[in-house]
């Protein structure tokens, strides 16, 4: 499908010779699975829409290899050059250093004296002079705008790109997102301010299509598409065995796969995550001893920080279980790649997702997925699909809710896993499509 798209974009190309340089901005991790997995995606989707181009990325962590093995040149953030990431840094020195760079950037930007380079640091310089070369500046798929901080902050960093790629009078396109929730009108006003003044706004949930028309951005033309990494490629399915027999998995067994999050204390408060952790050691116990499942625990995210390490959760939930189940409890090594994780996803007969993205491979796999939501993205997502009795919240999770879904899904089974295929062939469909949309966004732009 995909190339019969493309062999009808020939004639439009030559209108895009011009973009030499693509600078993709908001790139977190690849220790993030899912993370990695749109930002893949997102180069995918481009290469296809618009050729060969170069791709330069901004990052928040610009040092790891598999980032770089997907692009020509990777710099570091703004949100790594301010130290977000640092936790000795204290917040207002934090917002010291992004004042200063305003004064970077009013200085490179009037060319005082024509010595940009003297009176700007080096990190600076860079980040500058990718937004000045640059042909169009892309937005990451993924949640990147949201509450996640006190009084607002670090919301001003994560949007510094895209009010960068507006300085710069670059054409931008923001590839689907999910976008709040939002503690105060400080950061609504952000987001409508910086999503208001792009070319095209993808959102690839319901519920953040909800917030976006109700602050009214129109500008960019809002409209939904659904997440990339529906279509991340997997590894093969026997390459996934080959790492799952050694851990102890069997065909005949029953098999059911999750994933734990991580503390994440910035933004999921001690009691809820205590009641969480609690609530998965119970179901586990009930679904070994009484379902008389294998259960398999992946590790979805392994950093770049331990706030972020899925581990960290998965022990928390092993220390609250009895050594005498565990020998059904069968754990993924941290090692594993996106596409290596969302192979094995496919080897489960049913999925337990506390990750989005781990569901979202999951269900790209065509297993019956069960989510455990704690941002109303996943609801929004699941909203789309017609599967929001398949998600339950973080907040109002507890064992017995956790065990009668658990059990509801695997009753339902072979039903559940028509839908989510007919599902599945929709969404690769629509998908199909982005190409042709994004060169008729810059298209439209050009006359």
């Amino acid at each position: 499908m995909l190339s019969r798209i493309l062999s009808k974009q020939n004639m439009n190309r030559s209108r895009f010779e011009n973009i030499h340089n693509i600078l993709i901005v908001n790139v977190h991790s690849a220790h993030n699975a899912g993370d990695f997995a749109l930002l893949h995606q997102t180069i995918y989707y481009l290469k296809h829409s618009l050729g060969e181009a170069n791709i330069n990325l901004l990052a928040n962590w610009p040092n790891e290899k598999a980032i770089s093995e997907i692009s020509d040149n990777v710099i570091g953030s703004p949100w790594w050059v301010i130290k977000v990431w640092d936790k000795n840094k204290k917040p207002r020195y934090q917002v010291l250093s992004f004042i200063i760079s305003l004064i970077y950037l009013m200085i490179f930007r009037l060319n005082v004296l024509n010595t940009p380079k003297r009176l700007i640091p080096q990190d600076w310089h860079n980040i500058f002079s990718q937004f000045s070369h640059a042909d169009l500046v892309v937005a990451v798929s993924g949640n990147q705008l949201f509450s996640s901080g006190r009084l607002g902050w670090p919301l001003p960093v994560v949007a510094y790109p895209i009010f960068l790629a507006n300085i710069f009078k670059k054409k931008t396109i923001i590839f689907p997102q999910s976008v709040g929730p939002f503690n105060t009108r400080f950061e609504k006003a952000i987001v409508k301010f910086v999503y208001n003044n792009v070319e095209k706004l993808y959102i690839r949930d319901l519920e953040s299509l909800k917030l976006i028309q109700s602050l009214n951005i129109e500008k960019s033309h809002p409209s939904f598409m659904h997440d990339i990494a529906f279509t991340f490629p997997p590894a093969r399915a026997n390459d996934a065995k080959d790492f799952l027999r050694p851990i102890g998995y069997l065909a005949n067994r029953k098999k059911i796969g999750m994933t734990i999050i991580s503390p994440m204390p910035s933004y999921l408060s001690s009691q809820l995550m205590q009641n969480y952790y609690q609530s998965i050691a119970v179901t586990i116990e009930y679904l070994v001893n009484q379902s008389n499942f294998d259960v398999f625990l992946f590790c979805q995210v392994n950093g770049p920080t331990q706030d972020e390490n899925d581990r960290v959760g998965i022990e928390k939930v092993l220390s609250l279980l009895a050594d005498s189940i565990k020998k059904n409890i069968h754990i993924l090594p941290d090692t594993l790649t996106a596409a290596e994780l969302k192979a094995a996803y496919g080897l489960m007969d049913i999925f337990v997702a506390s990750r989005l993205h781990s569901g979202i491979f999951s269900l790209g796999m065509r297993v019956p997925t069960l989510f455990v939501g704690y941002l109303y993205k996943t609801k929004g997502i699941l909203e789309a699909i017609g599967l929001t009795e398949y998600n339950i919240e973080l907040s109002q999770i507890t064992a017995n809710i956790l065990i009668d879904k658990i059990d509801d899904v695997w009753k339902r089974k072979n039903k559940l896993q028509e839908q989510i295929n007919t599902n599945m062939l929709k969404i690769e469909h629509d998908l199909a499509q982005l190409p042709t949309d994004i060169t008729k966004v810059l298209f439209s732009h050009d006359n």
